[in-house]
């Protein structure tokens, strides 16, 4: 049932939002991290990533706003750096007056690099942070291509989970009821699983796991396709029903796509990515990279470093 449709839910959780008050509000902190970095530039993007990270976020854990700011591969090494130093401490006080609500006030803690991604991981490796939260990019397809994307930096090799929020999220943002993960029996779907798990112990929400089942190349008889597929869908079901504890689904169709439709039924999905080299990059776009760009639910996406460290054995 799409998100829109669901019936108003009958159960309420309370956080501790300070030491004299406890109220049940989506923005309240009640996730499993507890060092989350959350990347703004002033604009919506850094106000969506924020408004997903509360909400991620454990009661007593951590929070920091994060800035990149660019190095400029073709500025002289001899410039003028107390001008650079003054800008970006000029930039900084900007970001921190356009924070509002609960996060104004927070330090914004800063890094520069050659990239969005290069900088937050730089900065979650320094802090020790066990989530990174970003808003999508808001840039053209044109401009994507000519100076990345980037999101896409910041998935490639995070060195931790990464929270993506839609674009518009700061406006419309639930409580996260039913967490969703993408499952194929990989290494990487069982990791995201496992995350999965937490989250939703920890938020209070159910669970549930979808797989994508490709429809068969050939078939002998025409007329037993729409069997064949039934079967596949249920026997997919069945595999992820013995995973316990979680409610089973599975469709025929494109991996993308139908993650696409699930997503629009929960309030966010877990998955794993694959590790791919520098050709496979250029070939080809990671499921998870394609969804960052087109989905318009939040997806929390868990890296192949952590897939080696989560997955059972």
């Amino acid at each position: 049932m799409p998100a829109q449709n669901r019936p108003p839910p009958t159960r309420s959780r309370q956080w501790a939002h300070d030491d004299e008050l406890a109220v049940s509000d989506p923005m309240i902190p009640g996730g499993p991290f507890t060092k989350v970095l959350v990347g703004v530039d002033g604009r919506q993007g850094g106000r969506d990533a924020l408004a997903l990270a509360r909400q991620l976020v454990s009661v007593d854990g951590e929070m920091a706003p994060a800035h990149v700011w660019f190095i400029d591969p073709t500025a002289p090494m001899w410039g003028p750096q107390v001008e650079h130093t003054a800008q970006r401490e000029r930039a900084l006080e900007r970001l921190a007056s356009s924070l509002d609500g609960v996060d104004r006030g927070r330090e914004i803690v800063s890094a520069a690099g050659a990239s969005v991604g290069e900088g937050l991981h730089d900065l979650a490796l320094e802090r020790d942070a066990d989530l990174i939260a970003i808003g999508v990019c808001g840039r053209s397809a044109l401009n994507r291509l000519v100076v990345g994307d980037d999101a896409r930096s910041v998935l490639e090799h995070a060195p931790c989970p990464v929270a993506v929020a839609p674009a518009g999220y700061a406006e419309h943002a639930a409580a996260l009821l039913e967490i969703g993960v993408g499952y194929d029996d990989s290494p990487e779907s069982k990791a995201a699983l496992v995350v999965a798990r937490k989250l939703a112990a920890a938020c209070d929400a159910s669970l549930s796991a979808f797989q994508a089942v490709s429809a068969p190349a050939f078939v002998p008889d025409p007329w037993d396709v729409e069997d064949r597929v039934d079967r596949s869908v249920e026997d997919a079901r069945r595999r992820i029903a013995a995973l316990g504890g979680l409610e089973a689904r599975a469709a025929c169709g494109s991996t993308v796509e139908q993650l696409a439709l699930y997503g629009a039924s929960v309030d966010l999905v877990v998955l794993g990515t694959r590790p791919h080299g520098r050709i496979g990059r250029l070939l080809r776009q990671s499921t998870s990279h394609r969804l960052v760009r087109s989905a318009r639910f939040p997806l929390l996406v868990v890296p192949c470093i952590a897939s080696a460290q989560l997955a059972p054995a």
